[in-house]
């Protein structure tokens, strides 16, 4: 089809893993779904994958409602990873609003999630099935319980902050020279408070999360 990987042909002949994946993806016994994912990915990878993606309120990546993602790679053996990309607005960024401070919300264990312009929509496939099987969603529940409990180990609030601190003596050249650039230097500022906000309040929502 359209993703099939057109290079490389001589040296590996048989480049139509791919399919292998997606056909384990319509697997209706969901216990062997779940078993069989380790056969064409690395299963505890890609559920942390989804953790992360959803902790970090990635909703226009795989496990999102836009399910943008398109790259991912196998090795030798046919084994696929799935590559992040497009975290550009993640950490509540809304694109949809010119609300200065607001932000967009993706739920963490939910099939359906709205986008910043759109309605509900089912999300990744992977990911809702996830959901669905209660082995793997342990699994994601767990993961999403570490995630949050390295983003308080790693002191992730504390580096956000420190690292606002470094660029403000350029933003501050950049955009304190008159009131009108001013307004947009207090406009930053407040982004910046409403990506701590999200992170705080991440915190308390996986705190919340059961554990299955």
């Amino acid at each position: 089809g359209n993703f099939l990987v057109d290079y490389g042909w001589k040296e590996t002949p048989n480049k139509y893993d791919l399919n292998t994946l997606i056909a384990y993806t319509y697997d209706q016994d969901k216990a062997s779904w779940y078993r069989g994912l380790n056969d064409v990915l690395d299963r505890s990878a890609l559920i942390k994958f989804m953790a992360v993606e959803n902790y970090i309120g990635h909703w226009d990546g795989y496990s999102g409602p836009d399910k943008n993602n398109f790259f991912i790679r196998s090795n030798t053996k046919g084994k696929f990873s799935f590559i992040p990309w497009g975290t550009d607005q993640t950490f509540g960024e809304n694109r949809a609003t010119a609300t200065i401070g607001d932000f967009f919300t993706m739920p963490m264990t939910s099939e359906n999630s709205a986008q910043p312009w759109s309605g509900p929509v089912t999300r990744g496939k992977l990911y809702v099935q996830c959901l669905n099987y209660l082995p793997c969603k342990k699994a994601y529940l767990s993961n999403l319980k570490s995630v949050s409990s390295k983003v308080s180990s790693m002191n992730l609030i504390g580096k956000v902050t420190n690292a606002e601190k470094v660029i403000e003596p350029a933003l501050l050249l950049q955009y304190g020279a008159n009131m009108q650039t001013l307004k947009w230097l207090n406009d930053i500022h407040v982004e910046q408070n409403s990506m701590l906000s999200f992170i705080a309040a991440r915190q308390i929502e996986v705190a919340g999360l059961p554990n299955q």
